[in-house]
């Protein structure tokens, strides 16, 4: 199943979220457990309160009924109307404490509030009969009153107990539970939030080390496509990752196409006008080299043509040069293998001016050379000879007459670095960029009289790169320019 990186990211988020809210859950769901049950504990007490007070207004009930013989029948009307609004309190009182009870306490209340309906109906009775006109207080049994009263109030004694009893329980329960609860809590957040933070951990920890691995493998492709190695085998399709290293696996293949086409091309312009060329120089060399009267502008021109010719053949050579390193960076052949022994910076520097030595003669341009006797190098002396007298040529070539051009090198704590310092034009600071780019030329040199084939310098870059070093300029125009190559020790 394919997942993005995007998706990955929620799932690592999401889950230790989610388990957060599973442990706030049942977290809220004990709290909710110990409100209830405190809640349960105030209404069975305050019940039993409440109970208790309507049995003590019963039971001061009888001695307010004498009150009748100070303060006649309105007396006796009072006294009820006062107690049968208490009591409606009361039973409202009563029925709103029950609603939070379990079932069997609510019955119970019930059976309280039928009681207290019944004492209420009971005294209400025996008003009515005692503030009739016709009854003599003397024939009123306060008695057998007190006696029927009595049967309806004292059940409620029991039920007072009851729920006093009942709220004394869950107040040791309540202290347990207390106890218990702060445990359990303790126990859940021991048991939910640190599993959660290790959960997290290895989730990132797992993301980490995938993502890490497989962008370490495209590097190692990447790598390997340099060197011309094959490349490993794609990823399976997971995310945007595997997605680039698809797109690596087919640009690559697409860039060893082209080179292959590029190298067919190569040696097909090679094979069809290499020896054409050849054979058109030698006709043109025969040409001015012949008997007949040729005047001396005509001759001029058939040496221009030549010289044309030379340079034609010389760009093809340079052309194959160039296939052959392509084919080396990327087959590995001999052709770029650069063969590293110990070599005399000294003796690399004298070759290589001994073979400019002559052209520089001819412009009255001197060489000079400082090779810091002693210092050694890690090189393919042939390839480095080759690198230092192509810049050597260039230095001559735009270099004034007269003028001075010095080889050295130097010795830092991880490189060698090797010079050619000229006083030449100099190169704009916006035009060194191109100079190691194949077929590519500044403007300078296109507006001179100089011809190149735009590859020399792309060719030193090769080889130095293939010694595991690097190759620039420092150069201003009028200040002449000091070509450096910087290799490791």
């Amino acid at each position: 199943m394919r997942f993005s990186l995007a998706a990955k990211g929620i799932v690592l988020i999401a889950l230790p979220i989610l388990i957060e809210l599973i442990a706030l859950s049942l977290l809220w769901h004990f709290v909710m457990d110990a409100d209830a049950e405190a809640k349960k504990q105030s209404n069975a007490r305050d019940i039993a309160a409440e109970t208790s007070h309507i049995l003590i207004q019963f039971f001061q009930l009888g001695s307010q009924i004498l009150l009748y013989k100070a303060e006649g029948p309105a007396g006796e009307r009072r006294v009820y109307a006062e107690l049968k609004e208490s009591m409606k309190q009361s039973t409202s009182r009563l029925t709103s404490l029950a609603i939070d009870l379990p079932e069997p306490e609510k019955i119970r209340v019930k059976q309280i509030e039928t009681r207290i309906d019944r004492a209420v109906a009971l005294v209400g009775g025996y008003i009515t009969e005692m503030t009739s006109p016709a009854h003599i207080l003397g024939a009123f049994d306060v008695a057998a009153f007190r006696k029927q009263l009595m049967d309806q109030v004292l059940p409620l004694e029991r039920d007072a107990k009851y729920f006093t009893d009942l709220s004394k329980n869950n107040e040791l329960y309540g202290k347990w539970t207390e106890k218990a609860s702060s445990e359990r809590h303790l126990l859940l957040i021991g048991s939910l939030v640190l599993p959660n933070i290790l959960i997290a951990i290895a989730l990132a920890s797992f993301y980490s080390k995938s993502v890490r691995s497989r962008i370490r493998r495209i590097d190692s492709n990447v790598n390997r496509f340099l060197d011309g190695r094959m490349l490993d085998r794609g990823m399976p399709s997971e995310d945007e990752i595997s997605d680039v290293d698809e797109a690596f696996h087919q640009m690559s293949a697409q860039l060893i196409a082209a080179d292959l086409e590029m190298k067919d091309y190569y040696d097909a312009m090679q094979r069809n006008l290499a020896e054409p060329l050849r054979e058109l120089r030698s006709v043109l060399i025969a040409s001015s080299e012949s008997a007949s009267p040729l005047t001396a502008k005509g001759r001029a021109k058939l040496l221009k043509s030549v010289a044309t010719t030379d340079r034609l053949i010389l760009l093809i050579k340079e052309l194959g040069k160039v296939d052959a390193i392509s084919a080396a960076s990327t087959e590995n052949t001999s052709l770029m293998k650069v063969k590293l022994a110990a070599c005399q910076i000294e003796d690399i520097l004298s070759s290589s001016i001994a073979s400019v030595a002559e052209f520089a003669a001819k412009k009255g341009i001197s060489l000079s050379s400082d090779g810091a006797q002693d210092l050694m190098v890690q090189a393919d002396s042939a390839k480095l000879v080759q690198v230092i007298v192509n810049l050597l040529s260039n230095a001559v070539k735009f270099s004034p007459e007269g003028s001075a051009i010095e080889a050295f090198a130097v010795k830092t704590d991880k490189n060698i670095e090797i010079h050619v310092k000229d006083q030449g034009p100099g190169i704009a600071l916006d035009e060194q960029p191109r100079l190691f780019k194949r077929f590519e030329q500044i403007e300078s040199i296109k507006s001179s009289d100089i011809q190149g084939s735009g590859l020399g310098l792309a060719i030193c870059r090769d080889i130095v790169v293939a010694h595991g070093g690097e190759i620039g300029v420092v150069s201003e125009p009028g200040k002449g320019s000091d070509f450096w190559i910087r290799l490791p020790l």
